[in-house]
């Protein structure tokens, strides 16, 4: 029961952080090894308080757990998503 409800917590907070998002490039399910679904992601760019442009983001949950990769390059968030399976 504890493992669910540490689920559905992550779930809540990665929607909550693609809401802040300045602009949701992708949202759909988070696949794992075998191709089966292991949680949410979003690909995203995020205010990054600078005047340099947006900051680029990958989030995911996978069960309980959430993951968000920031970076300047989402070519590069991207790639290091992958090496992180």
């Amino acid at each position: 029961m504890l493992a669910r409800r540490a689920a559905v917590e992550a779930q809540e907070f990665f929607e909550k952080e693609v809401t802040k998002a300045v602009r949701v490039i992708e949202k759909g399910n988070k696949t794992g090894q075998q191709k089966k679904i292991v949680g949410k992601r979003a690909e995203a760019d995020l205010d990054s308080g600078r005047s340099t442009g947006p900051l680029h983001a990958v989030l995911w949950t996978a069960g309980p757990d959430f993951f968000k990769l920031q970076s300047t390059s989402l070519i590069d968030a991207t790639e290091f998503e992958k090496s992180m399976s």
